[in-house]
């Protein structure tokens, strides 16, 4: 499996593994501060809780305005992984391209993003070397996200699909479903229960999500039990403003998360 791809899935699943989504109108908004009242979600660590060592595997470097100017990941181990240092916007002020490159070998990587008449984005293009990913997303009529569909390279058949389902009006999913068609595999439905405060990724820009490097949800999951067995549950602390700062899972490791004020 091509390197980028290997760590952009482990970063992907230690935020599934401690899941959880992004502000009220749930699929996340496209400014720079998404939070009303000026948090900004700026470092998130990795923690091993049995021996309360923490270390950095997201930071998230801030202009002058507090607006994303630079973006750092980095493995549990602390190795650096991806330097992100340019951000392009269209003329409406959406991100429409990201690129950096891959720490251990210096090789370019690209993200680009096309957006849907709601707003939202449609379409996400990965450029690794000579690799191409290409993943397509799709809405309700609230933008609440619905599917997130991994294609070939080509952009011609569906690989895997991500569904979300609601009650209600409620912006945070109660459950979602994974469906791999090449290889075709079964089926898994996971259940989700959340607490009443706020996710820190509330106060992240959207980038995050869509680079698979973030979440979607409003609120913190507090237990996720899949149809296969497979339960996780999460405890979380919280500052005065009501984001969680810590998450600890029941696997014995967790998140940590930074949050400044604009």
């Amino acid at each position: 499996m091509n390197y980028f791809k290997k760590t952009g899935l482990l970063l992907f699943v230690l935020l599934l593994t401690f899941s959880a989504c992004k502000k009220e109108s749930n699929a996340p908004d496209d400014d720079e501060t998404p939070a009303a009242d000026g948090t900004i979600l700026s470092k998130i660590d990795y923690w091993t809780v049995s021996t309360d060592q923490t270390q950095t595997i997201r930071e998230l470097v801030l202009d002058a305005n507090k607006e994303i100017n630079e973006i750092k990941t980095y493995s549990t181990s602390g190795t650096a992984l991806e330097t992100y240092t340019n951000i392009e916007k269209n003329a409406d002020g959406k991100i429409v391209k990201v690129s950096g490159t891959r720490t251990n070998d210096g090789a370019p990587l690209t993200w680009t993003f096309e957006y849907g008449s709601n707003g939202k984005i449609s379409k996400r293009t990965q450029v690794s070397g000579s690799s191409t990913f290409l993943v397509r997303y799709a809405y309700d009529d609230s933008k609440r996200l619905l599917t997130v569909e991994n294609l070939n390279n080509l952009g011609t058949s569906v690989t895997n699909r991500t569904s979300y389902t609601y009650s209600g009006s409620d912006t945070a999913p109660v459950s979602y479903k994974q469906e791999n068609f090449n290889p075709a595999t079964a089926s898994t439905m996971t259940t989700l229960t959340y607490d009443d405060k706020k996710n820190p990724f509330q106060a992240a820009h959207e980038l995050l999500y869509y680079m698979g490097l973030g979440e979607f949800y409003t609120r913190n999951v507090t237990r996720q039990q899949a149809d296969n067995g497979t339960s996780v549950t999460y405890e979380y602390t919280y500052n005065a403003s009501g984001y969680a700062v810590s998450k600890k899972g029941s696997n014995g490791s967790g998140l940590k998360f930074t949050l400044i004020n604009k």
